[in-house]
Order: C-alpha cells, then sequence, then structure tokens
C-alpha cells in the first residue's frame, strides 16, 4: 500500500523537463571497455515473469523458507537476533508492483521492552538479494579508525555483489559516480562506505538497472540495494551512431538566456545571489531514440514539446493580499476555502502554524492545513494546503490518495472524462492564475506546449507558469496548477522565487556580455552524446498508468557528465548549475600544508570540508581561530554541505538566540546547532556570545566538556590534583574541564604550565577534532546521537 498523489506525479514530470532531466538519474564515470556477456535482460525467467492484480505464488522458482534462509547465510549475525514476523509475496509498500516477482521478509528484533521492525527482499525467481537494511545494526557503530580502507572495501563489495545476486555476477559492473556521497559524509560519526554501479547489458550501461551498497569500517555490508529495470531490453542495434546523434544534439541545440540563482531549486528565499546565463531550452537536450532518431520523453505516451512563453493577458480579477497581522486560523481556511473545494466526505483532520519549509530561510510562516478520510482499507486519503500567514496567497494544494491496485480494463474505461473542453480549462487556468498569486500577469508567463490532440478526453489538465523578471525568465522559478475534467482546481505548487526590492535589484545590475551565438558555439564545443539503456514509466499520471518501458537511447553529455551546465552570459565561462558527485565533491589544494607539524589532521579536515582553502590556496594553519571560527569547524565535522542545518534549526521563534548573532550571520546555523545539542544555553535574548574573540585554551576546555556532556563531572573535579599542581593553576578559570581536557588527551600542559590564555590556532583546533574523532566510540554518550 502506497500514498500516492496523482496529480502531484504530473507536476514532477513536467518540472523535471523544465530542469533538463536528460543530465539527471545515473551519473557514471564512463563506459567499461571491458567485454560484457551479451544478453537481451537480466534474467528472462524474473523479467518476463509477468503478474496481474493478484500474484501467483506457484510462479516462483524459491520457496519463502529458501528466501529467510538466504538472507541469514549471507548475514549470519543478523540472522541471530532477528526474527521473521512474515513472509509476502510480492511488495505491498509499492505501486504499482513491480515486474520481478519478490518475496518480501518483514523481521523484528527485540530489546528489552522495545521491537523494531524492517524488511528484507529477495527475488522470488532467482534467489537473488534485492534489498536489505539494518537500521539498528550493532556492526554500524564503527568509528575511526576503520579496519579497512575505502579501497579495499570497494573489492569485498563486488565480492559480495557475486554471492548476493549470482544471477547479475557474470554482468560487469559500471562504477557510478559515488564521489559526491562519498566526500561530502561527516568527519565524526560511524565509518561508512557507500558504492554504485551501473550494469552493462549487451556491452551498454542501463540506467534503470544499478546496485547500491553501503559497508562499514569493518568491511561489513550493512545495506544493499539491487534495482533491475522492468521488463526487456531492446537489442543493441542502433540506427544512429555516436556521431550522428552527437551531430544531432548539437544542430538542434537551442540556448534560452536565464536568471540563475546560487541557491539550490529547493531554497527559495530572497537572499539568494543571481548570475546571468544561456542554459539549454527546455527539450533540447532530450535523449534520442538510438533506434528511430526521435527524441524520447520524459512521459513516454506524451507527445509535448515545448513551444514558448505566453504573456498571461490582463484581467478584471486581481489576487488581494491581506493586510495586517498574522492571518488567524479561521482567517486562513476561509481564504483556502474561497479556491479549494474540498469533498463532502473529508473532514478536518489537522491546523497548525509553521515556517515556510520551501522559502530557504524559513522566514515566512505558514498555515497548514488537511481534509481526510479513511478508506476501506484503514488508510488515510488526504487534501493538503499550505497558506501564506501573511497576505493570505495559496502556496500548495496536494491531493493524495492510497492506490491498492492497477484499475482493471472495466475501471479503465469507466475512468471520469473531461465536462470542458481543453480551451476552457486553459481560460479557468489563467483567470485562476490572477486570483491565486500576486501580480500574475507581470511575474508570469504561460508555458505553452505543442500537445497531441486526445479527443479531449483527459480527466485533468495541468498547466506551467514560468516566473520572470522584465522579459528574462528565473531559472527553475514556475508555479505548477492541475484542473480536474470539470474545471476545479486539483493540484497547485508555487515553487516562484521571493523577490524583495534587493533582490530585484541583483537581477538589474546583470547585463549580458556575451552574444547568443558565442554563447551556443562554446556549449557545442563540450557537447557529446553517450550510448545508454534508459527506462521510463512504472508510474501514474493523472489518467493513466504508464508501463515501464526501456528504450536504448543516446544521452547528452556535457564536459562528459550529464550534470546541468550553463554559459554565463559575464564571463562566458561554462558553470556548472547545482553540482553533484564528483565535480561538487572536488576540492581545492591547499597549498601551505606540506611539511606542517599537523600537515596529517590539516589535510584530513581538508578533505572532509572542515577546513577550506582561500582564493589564495591557503588553509592558514597558524592563525588563530575565534569562538565563531571553532564553532563552524565543530558544525562541518557533523555536516560537512553545511546547509541544511538551518532548514531543521531548532529556533522557531523570530529572536536570535544571541543579541550580537543574527539570522544572517555566518556563525547562525553553528549557533544553532551548539543551542539545539545543548553545547550552548543562551540566558535571555540579550545575552551576547562574542563570537569574534580569540579562542583560548582555557575557553576551549570548557567547550569541549560540554561537547562531551561532561558538564556536571567538570564541577567535581574542579579541585582535581592534577591539575593543581600545574605552575598556572590559579589562573586556570575552569579547574575541572581542563582536568577532564587532560585526562582524556584532548589538551596538553606544556612546561608544567596548562596556559589558558594562549590562543588555540587553526592546526592545533584540527589536531584536537581528530583526537574527539578517535575518542567517540569510547564515550557513553555518542557524539553523533
Amino acid at each position: 500500500m502506497k500514498k500516492r498523489n496523482r496529480n502531484k506525479v504530473a507536476a514532477a514530470t513536467l518540472m523535471v523537463s523544465m530542469l533538463q532531466a536528460p543530465f539527471a538519474g545515473s551519473y557514471a564515470l564512463g563506459a567499461s571497455t571491458e567485454v560484457s556477456i551479451t544478453a537481451v535482460s537480466l534474467d528472462e525467467k524474473s523479467a518476463n515473469a509477468q503478474h496481474d492484480n493478484a500474484q501467483d505464488e506457484s510462479q516462483a522458482k524459491i520457496t519463502k523458507e529458501e528466501a529467510v534462509e538466504r538472507i541469514i547465510k549471507l548475514f549470519p549475525e543478523f540472522g541471530k537476533e532477528a526474527r521473521v514476523e512474515s513472509v509476502q509475496f510480492g511488495n505491498p509498500s509499492v505501486f504499482p508492483p513491480p515486474r520481478n516477482l519478490v518475496w518480501t521478509i518483514n523481521w523484528v528484533i527485540e530489546k528489552g521492552n522495545s521491537s523494531h521492525g524492517f524488511n528484507s527482499e529477495v527475488d522470488a525467481m532467482t534467489g537473488d538479494l534485492l534489498q536489505f537494511y539494518h537500521p539498528i545494526s550493532e556492526q554500524d557503530q564503527v568509528y575511526y579508525p576503520p579496519k579497512v580502507s575505502y579501497e579495499e572495501g570497494e573489492k569485498l563489495a563486488r565480492a559480495f555483489v557475486k554471492k548476493a545476486s549470482p544471477s547479475i555476477a557474470k554482468y560487469k559492473l559500471v562504477p557510478m559516480d559515488n564521489s559526491y556521497n562519498e566526500s561530502f559524509k561527516p568527519l565524526f560519526g560511524s565509518v561508512r562506505y557507500s558504492y554504485s554501479y551501473n550494469l552493462l547489458v549487451n556491452g551498454i550501461p542501463s540506467d534503470g538497472s544499478s546496485l547500491h551498497l553501503t559497508l562499514n569500517g569493518n568491511g561489513e555490508v550493512v545495506s544493499y540495494h539491487a534495482n533491475y529495470a522492468q521488463g526487456d531490453y531492446p537489442s543493441s542495434d542502433t540506427k544512429l551512431s555516436a556521431a550522428e546523434a552527437e551531430k544531432k544534439f548539437k544542430d538542434e541545440l537551442a540556448l534560452t538566456l536565464f536568471y540563475i540563482p546560487d541557491k539550490p531549486y529547493y531554497d527559495r528565499s530572497p537572499n539568494s545571489e543571481w548570475s546571468l546565463g544561456y542554459f539549454p531550452a527546455e527539450d533540447s537536450l532530450l535523449p534520442l531514440d538510438a533506434k528511430t532518431g526521435d527524441r524520447v520523453q520524459n512521459h513516454p505516451v506524451a507527445q509535448n514539446r515545448f513551444k514558448g512563453y505566453i504573456p498571461i493577458p490582463k484581467s478584471a480579477v486581481s489576487f488581494v493580499a491581506h493586510t495586517g497581522k498574522t492571518l488567524t486560523q479561521d482567517e486562513a481556511k476561509a481564504r483556502a476555502l474561497k479556491i479549494v473545494t474540498v469533498p463532502a466526505d473529508y473532514k478536518a483532520h489537522n491546523a497548525y502554524l509553521s515556517k515556510d519549509w520551501y522559502g530557504g530561510a524559513g522566514e515566512r510562516p505558514v498555515w497548514r492545513f488537511t481534509w481526510s478520510k479513511d478508506d476501506r482499507f484503514g488508510y488515510m486519503n488526504q487534501l493538503s494546503v499550505v497558506i501564506d500567514a501573511n497576505n493570505g496567497q495559496l502556496l500548495e494544494l496536494n491531493d493524495y490518495d492510497y492506490v491498492n491496485e492497477p484499475p482493471s480494463e472495466e475501471e479503465a474505461k469507466d475512468k471520469p472524462q473531461a465536462s470542458i473542453t481543453s480551451e476552457q480549462a486553459r481560460s479557468k487556468a489563467l483567470t485562476l492564475i490572477h486570483e491565486i498569486y500576486p501580480n500574475a500577469a507581470e511575474k508570469l508567463r504561460l508555458i505553452e506546449y505543442a500537445q497531441a490532440e486526445d479527443g479531449n478526453k483527459t480527466a485533468t489538465f495541468s498547466f506551467i507558469f514560468q516566473q520572470f523578471h522584465e522579459d528574462i525568465p528565473l531559472y527553475a522559478s514556475n508555479v505548477h496548477l492541475v484542473l480536474d475534467g470539470d474545471g476545479k482546481l486539483k493540484t497547485y505548487n508555487d515553487a516562484s522565487s521571493l523577490m524583495d526590492k534587493q533582490a530585484i535589484a541583483k537581477l538589474e545590475k546583470l547585463t549580458a556580455k556575451l552574444e547568443p551565438d558565442k554563447a551556443l558555439e562554446a556549449y557545442r564545443d563540450v557537447l557529446s552524446a553517450e550510448l545508454r539503456y534508459t527506462q521510463y514509466g512504472g508510474y501514474y499520471d493523472p489518467n493513466n498508468y504508464i508501463e515501464p518501458v526501456t528504450k536504448l537511447a543516446y544521452v547528452p553529455l556535457v564536459q562528459k557528465s550529464r550534470q546541468f551546465y550553463y554559459v554565463n552570459a559575464m564571463t562566458g565561462k561554462l558553470v556548472l548549475t547545482y553540482p553533484y558527485g564528483s565535480e561538487a565533491a572536488a576540492k581545492p589544494k591547499a597549498s601551505d600544508l606540506a611539511g606542517h607539524w599537523a600537515e596529517r589532521e590539516l589535510t584530513t579536515m581538508v578533505e572532509y570540508g572542515v577546513l577550506e582553502p582561500d582564493a589564495e590556496g591557503l588553509v592558514r594553519p597558524d592563525k588563530n581561530l575565534t569562538l565563531g571560527d571553532w564553532m563552524k569547524m565543530v558544525m562541518a565535522s557533523f555536516n560537512p554541505s553545511q546547509s541544511y542545518y538551518n532548514y531543521y534549526s531548532s529556533n522557531s521563534s523570530s529572536q536570535p538566540y544571541y543579541s550580537d548573532v543574527a539570522k544572517d550571520s555566518p556563525y547562525a546555523e553553528a549557533v544553532s546547532l551548539f543551542v539545539s545539542r545543548e553545547w550552548l544555553k543562551p540566558s535571555t535574548p540579550e545575552a551576547k556570545l562574542n563570537p569574534e574573540q580569540t579562542l583560548t585554551r582555557g575557553q576551549l576546555a570548557l567547550l569541549l566538556t560540554q561537547f562531551l556532556n561532561y558538564d556536571a563531572l567538570s564541577v567535581y573535579m574542579n579541585k582535581d590534583q592534577q591539575v593543581a599542581s600545574l605552575k598556572d593553576a590559579a589562573s586556570i578559570p575552569n579547574p575541572g574541564a581542563a582536568a577532564i581536557a587532560l585526562k582524556l588527551g584532548l589538551l596538553t600542559a606544556s612546561g608544567g604550565s596548562f596556559k589558558p590564555d594562549a590562543p588555540v590556532t587553526r592546526a592545533q583546533a584540527s589536531v584536537i577534532l581528530m583526537r574527539l574523532v578517535y575518542l567517540q566510540g569510547k564515550v557513553d554518550t555518542p557524539i553523533m546521537g
């Protein structure tokens, strides 16, 4: 049973198209030159085992008992502590059900008065392990230093694949670009290595068939996921050669000038920095079917092709903003019900005021409402609405339902038919967008598609409005609206960027210096084609179940990568839009660490993203740290990207924790982490932190005891004899904290003195962090807990 948002599936499909989906998906390092065994499918018995809505166990070649034994044999320690709760034929948590037949084994581990449940999957035709994850594995708590290196773990991973999935052992494994996951793992926590592979089928990489393994630092597998393409693989014969595909990509390439934010697409806050760049037009880099030479749509039954942007006609109807105090619950609900139709058999489920999860900084308050009903299986169908609590604007409308099985042929014939035409739906959408979105005619344009005629029989109508400033679109900023067949609003998603006066001023300072033809030439120079098996379908759109199909296609590569690139219109340089994989993982090299007394520790800090070289390539290891610098290093040790913590920030109030650390301060996120972990305990909002003060050894000792949750112990140890015997004992402000730091080996005395007022350098801080890394598995309270 799986929650499904029929309308949102279409939104995702169209949005991915707008985001240049040809680059998304799997990221292989390149085609292997090794020879692979030619085959039509991974395993004909498994791939071709068709099923109807009720799968038949008699089709299985592997019994349920054999499937359970398979897991226990692969994970003997797991088998000692877990018991089988149930075994099901098929996967009840996935809809639509996979084409390959599986045994889903539900396990329970009981510890004391608590129990933990989870499942694993085994292919019922081949006995291959498909899925395993042990969420509370004791084996996963392997801390630094690991017993095996990443390279040694890779050999163990490949050997495990041969045991766990013998039917694919004959296929060559092509490593996927996993450098992003590896390079952005935290310094603290269990040592874990991730490995991902595509399979070579007929000597060609397959996006739809992949393996993902995680090993701990002891070289033990703690998670395994195998994903095989559903259905048969086409033969490797092609109509187009790679050179012809590359030429077609280059000849048909079209670029559009966009304003491009430096924030990821899920961050709509107005504090983005912007650039002006030429980005491939919406579908000019769709993959090419290697058999026909035609473009391959993300939606395999659609014939929609991007045509352009249509200005929105002005209207007498317009959005009326609420002014004054934040909307009350009743006021926000009333505004929602003016636009949204709630089914008569739905009941109000919940309503609450929160921060805007989609707005980046999360400063915008929003009301969230849910109406629901239970279906005959006891699952909850939901209608959710998000309203801006400041101005009353609708931000989201989603209609969730639970689907138990694909519709029968009779049900498919009886599906709802539209009572309005496409033109009537378009007119209704244009009226609605004026009513819902502020200044819609000025800020938005309708994306026009060349649509295939369907006799107006579709049950829904989908419209996407692109955000503009003047005559230039904002990249990945749009509004998606879906109407049902009667013209009622079914789905609405405002993914436009928040633009205040300062943000608009940033845009207006940008001027394109590069001519379009020069940009086109630069993009063509780095454009190539790669032959791959790609899979489409296997989901529902608002009207139909899209059968999974595997195609042989040429996918576009830009600089031999499937990522999003644009040509900067001011500098002429090719720029990676949202870095992922090896491009994101690439870190600048430090030029001032060789020969330093703390070279090893400093190199580790750079490798894990805790320290970053400056524009000159310098880490400046002997530079004194400030308190704020130390806090940022600790935060980076927990989360190297340093980009998500504020999203989950524990500070839901409008007041900062400290009067001298504003919410836009470079230290704000680190402060949020420290307060949430109770390493800092601000007394009042007026309190000051003084993050720019130089960090001393005495202050660091106190911070270390708080970090390890030894606050009470440090008070008890204030009269420790080791500290009392030091020459400068009288000047140590927190002798108990100093005692703990000394006994744990985190800090050391020098010449019989502790030197509490001595500053801490970046090199010293790096050494201390590495001492904590070695210590973390030996303390009672997990540092990452």
